[in-house]
């Protein structure tokens, strides 16, 4: 892989990385609507390519197109589960920060979101630029970069939780997969603008302004303007408490 080639790719942070970095490269020039995937986007919805191929490009904004849904999921899972609690969180919080959402993510609150899984979805030129350029680059240094998401001491007197024997004390570039996950948690929230306690797809979601409906597009999840039988039943719903 030639490093100097165009649109090359570092791909720190996993699909983070990548997405971000498209975002920040072309800024000023986004197509109207812009499909963000991983490299094997069946892997976590089967259908992704019919999907897609019926998405209503003249309404999207911001649709998922996987069909798994987070339920409740706390940061502080990290903490119970594994020691990289303070580096989830700190980085948690720097995203929303970059983004001028740190109102969502009170001093010594656990942050709780719910969200269609696995950052892969559909976005408007117009959804992307109501947040302005600087924040998605910083978040790319964050998440993109071969630099940690946090610089300094992780600001322990913030955080839901305190670090128990073992868990890592300061960030580095080695635990982008920690870094990574934000973006997958909270996408939905800086590009959406959806709530940090989202719902699952429903009709509305779905079908009023993301996806043309069947009779007009046969591999639609939407059949006359509503979720099918089929793709109501595909939802899988992981509760996390």
């Amino acid at each position: 892989i030639d490093p100097t080639a165009p649109r090359f790719s570092p791909n720190f942070g996993f699909e983070a990385g990548i997405q971000l970095q498209f975002i920040v490269d072309h800024y000023t020039n986004l197509p109207n609507v812009t499909v963000f995937t991983h490299a094997h986007p069946a892997e976590h919805n089967p259908h992704f390519f019919r999907w897609v191929s019926c998405l209503n490009y003249k309404k999207v904004k911001f649709t998922s197109l996987n069909n798994v849904f987070v339920k409740n999921r706390g940061n502080g899972m990290w903490w119970r589960e594994s020691e990289y609690g303070g580096i989830t969180e700190q980085c948690w919080r720097n995203l929303l920060t970059a983004f001028d959402l740190s109102y969502l993510a009170p001093p010594n609150k656990e942050i709780v979101v719910s969200f269609t899984c696995c950052a892969q979805f559909a976005v408007s030129r117009a959804q992307i630029i109501r947040n302005a350029y600087m924040s998605y680059s910083m978040a790319y240094e964050m998440l993109g970069t071969n630099k940690s998401c946090h610089k300094g001491p992780l600001e322990w007197d913030k955080f839901a939780s305190r670090p128990k024997p073992g868990d890592k004390l300061e960030d580095s570039v080695e635990f982008r997969k920690y870094h990574g996950g934000a973006w997958e948690h909270l996408n939905h929230v800086i590009l959406g603008g959806r709530p940090l306690l989202d719902k699952p797809p429903n009709t509305a979601g779905y079908c009023a302004t993301s996806f043309l409906p069947q009779e007009s597009c046969r591999s639609s999840p939407c059949d006359n303007g509503r979720m099918n039988r089929q793709q109501k039943r595909g939802v899988l719903l992981i509760n996390s408490r």
